[in-house]
């Protein structure tokens, strides 16, 4: 008789459960029927998988885009208006920004060239964030005129397509009287000439200017990304106080759908167990309405890394404090959430290297290691579910650490290989030896899943902590069974380190979020990318200052 009443309690439970569930989805599908919007649990088949591009990081041309790049993660105030272009074809319904990277993924297997190849990932990097000019508006309130601090090459006789010389469209591109889009021109006019000189005046724009606004960042942006359409890559400035001060603003009156957090060298120094104040940090943002994401290269199982996981540098916080969080380790491999204790839970988990696969990295690795030798430390050539290192010899040049990633690239290719990144990282400290490092996937994936539902793993973390075990799979089951739908790139902040060079491990994320907000505070960030900024203050100083503003209040008007 008890063991009757047991189970016929469990599954009443199991019935509400599943009675709730789908109480949920025929409201949306009579909400849809009404033309009303769906609510957070409109019906929707699972959690979609996310494809990866390929090793290269490929970013967009110096073509000038129309958009300024407003601070705002929703509707933008039109204080600045640049001159329109054609208004684009009409579509029934927006593109989100899961479905531009997924269309984006197939026509990159049909082009036919390098040339169709990239004008498809540009395209992908705009994204469903693309929009005639005629509506484009920078959120935030101009600067004061030219102050004149950056500096000014000697007049040059030199004439560009528009007439003027050098000098005179140097002072245009400054000149904070003129529209943006006339000054956009007039740095597209200096990287026409191709001189040396040209290619000066288009470096200064990389200088920290203490007085810039946001319209003369996205100038800078112009500037540096022409440079780069010549052969030369230089990071972006960081942002001036002032500018940054606009951005913490907009921060906290328009708060974004989700944030996205770094672990080392972002949150915390590298392998650092997370601080008090860090953790409080985390707890405020959260607890403000941000679903909170910590994205990390690191795994979370000790036989699966050199050093700390991830969960030891976690497990200063407090089970309450843990409580808002979703965890992406291994770059997103495997998502974790905490239970009421504050035990981690694997609640999502991408396939590892194949046999074959894993064969393959062996032969390729020996291949490069014979080439360029390898360093004497400790666990050498690295081989994990989801990622191979490689140390090299310390003191090997910076040219021969990126031959060396070129060549185990072209040994994995030969063998049907083909990983989501392949790059070669300098050491900062020239006592310490270079690495190659390979990533079965990169930070896309985990960006890609948090946006794809995130509605799915809010409800997974209340799964966790609110349900005994025992009803912890059929829930989750029938969680992915009623998700929203996706959610928008320009609703997403992403803050890490690793924007630029060999070092894009950060970087990644903005492939499957176009329009995303990205702060870097690693000091650098490449300018091919829209919506990335350089933070003024650096690592975690600079994360709590961005922590504290998505935690604020609206500040009064």
């Amino acid at each position: 008789m008890k063991r009757w009443l047991a189970s016929a309690a469990r599954s009443s439970f199991a019935g509400i459960i599943l009675f709730s569930v789908l109480g949920h989805a025929s409201a949306a599908v009579l909400r849809s029927q009404a033309g009303l919007p769906a609510n957070s649990s409109s019906l929707r088949t699972g959690v979609p998988v996310v494809p990866v591009f390929s090793t290269q990081f490929q970013v967009s041309g110096p073509a000038l885009s129309p958009g300024i790049s407003g601070l705002s993660l929703g509707a933008a105030a039109p204080d600045i208006k640049v001159e329109p272009q054609a208004a684009p074809e009409p579509v029934a319904e927006a593109p989100s920004a899961l479905g531009s990277l997924k269309t984006g993924v197939a026509e990159l297997a049909q082009a036919r060239d390098e040339a169709g190849a990239k004008s498809v990932i540009d395209k992908v990097y705009e994204g469903a964030s693309a929009s005639s000019d005629e509506h484009d508006a920078v959120s935030v309130t101009e600067g004061p005129s030219f102050s004149g601090t950056l500096a000014t090459l000697a007049p040059s006789r030199t004439q560009g397509a528009s007439g003027k010389s050098l000098a005179e469209l140097e002072a245009s591109s400054h000149d904070r009287s003129l529209p943006f889009a006339e000054r956009a021109s007039a740095v597209q006019a200096i990287a026409g000439l191709k001189t040396d000189e040209a290619k000066a005046v288009l470096r200064a724009f990389g200088r920290a200017d203490p007085e810039a606004g946001a319209v003369d960042y996205e100038v800078s942006r112009k500037a540096l990304q022409a440079l780069a359409g010549l052969g030369e890559v230089t990071s972006l400035p960081p942002v001036s106080a002032r500018h940054a001060a606009e951005i913490l603003k907009s921060l906290s009156k328009d708060k974004p759908a989700a944030a996205v957090f770094d672990y080392d060298d972002t949150l915390e120094r590298n392998q650092r167990q997370a601080s008090a104040r860090t953790a409080a940090a985390l707890k405020a943002v959260s607890d403000a309405g941000v679903r909170t994401m910590i994205l990390t290269a690191r795994s979370d199982r000790p036989d699966d890394i050199v050093g700390k996981t991830v969960l030891e540098s976690l497990s200063t916080l407090s089970p309450e404090q843990k409580a808002g969080l979703v965890l992406g380790a291994s770059r997103g491999a495997r998502v974790l959430v905490f239970d009421r204790k504050g035990s981690a839970r694997l609640v999502s988990v991408e396939p590892t290297w194949t046999e074959a696969e894993r064969r393959g990295i062996a032969e390729a690795g020996r291949i490069v290691k014979a080439r360029y030798g390898e360093a004497l430390v400790e666990r050498v050539g690295e081989l994990t579910d989801y990622s191979f290192s490689l140390f090299l010899p310390v003191g090997t040049s910076p040219e021969e650490v990126g031959a060396a990633a070129a060549l185990l690239e072209m040994e994995l290719s030969k063998r049907g290989i083909k990983p989501a990144a392949v790059s070669g990282r300098v050491a900062r400290n020239p006592s310490r030896p270079s690495f190659v490092v390979v990533s079965k996937y990169d930070k896309s994936l985990g960006i890609g899943l948090l946006m794809g539902s995130l509605d799915h793993w809010t409800r997974l973390r209340k799964i966790v902590r609110r349900l005994p075990k025992a009803l912890w799979g059929l829930a989750v089951r029938l969680s992915e069974r009623v998700s929203s739908a996706p959610v928008p790139g320009d609703r997403i902040l992403m803050v890490g380190d690793h924007f630029f060079g060999s070092r894009v491990e950060d970087l990644n994320m903005t492939k499957a979020a176009p329009g995303g907000l990205s702060l870097a505070v690693g000091g650098t960030a490449d300018p091919r990318v829209e919506r990335v900024f350089v933070w003024p203050s650096h690592g975690h100083a600079a994360t709590q200052e961005i922590m504290g503003a998505l935690a604020s209040s609206s500040p009064a008007d």
